[in-house]
């Protein structure tokens, strides 16, 4: 075949409906065919490097995945896999370098401060993944509450219950009527064995429901 980035279009939205179908084979097919034709896409060569994670054919994952940083050194994507490969190889040392430097290129990237938090938290290191969070709070955009959600919701499934109730209280404060919110900071003040505030919180959630039934 000769390179034709316009025509691989059709073989990589293929591809993401075969991944949808849980066809990962014709999948995998369909962004080589892909590749073929845009060997520097990288849509196609994370695609397919996540499909070749996925069966844990790491060295043909680590191929495709670097191939997409010598094209585009800055994309963060490929490094996150990257760090996942040799999260999944036990190379943690080297999880969290690659997970350092796409902080650097991008200190706004909610997905590298959990995946970062979470190598610290499976070595043990629970201080590390405290200041880990810490850091987050400081660097991620204030006016999205989302995402300080999902990062409060990370803090309370590594048991970091004083960061999540930090968390969570911070977003009742400014939102009172984000319920979900305080239901995670329900969850975190239980697991920080707070149970007079718990229980609190926990009124204030039931009085909410009562007025909304009227």
């Amino acid at each position: 075949k000769s390179l034709d980035p316009l025509k691989s279009k059709p073989y990589l939205l293929e591809g993401f409906v075969l991944l949808r179908q849980g066809d990962t084979g014709n999948a995998e097919q369909a962004f080589r065919s892909a590749l073929s034709l845009d060997p520097q896409s990288h849509r196609v060569l994370l695609s397919l490097g996540e499909i070749l994670i996925d069966q844990q054919r790491y060295d043909e994952a680590l191929a495709q995945l670097r191939k997409a940083l010598r094209y585009n050194p800055q994309l963060t994507t490929s490094r996150l896999l990257i760090a996942r490969i040799w999260s999944q190889q036990g190379k943690i040392d080297e999880a969290i370098k690659e997970i350092r430097t796409v902080l650097e290129i991008d200190p706004k990237q909610t997905k590298a401060y959990l995946q970062l938090a979470r190598l610290y938290e499976a070595r043990g290191n629970r201080e590390g993944a405290v200041e880990i969070l810490d850091l987050a709070l400081t660097k991620l955009p204030k006016e999205n509450p989302s995402i300080f959600l999902r990062i409060g919701r990370f803090a309370i499934d590594i048991k970091c219950f004083e960061v999540a109730e930090k968390i969570c209280s911070e977003i009742v404060a400014l939102n009172p009527k984000r319920t979900v919110a305080r239901i995670f900071l329900v969850e975190a003040l239980i697991g920080a064995g707070k149970l007079e505030e718990a229980e609190y919180q926990i009124k204030n959630l039931s009085l909410k429901k009562s007025v909304q039934k009227f």
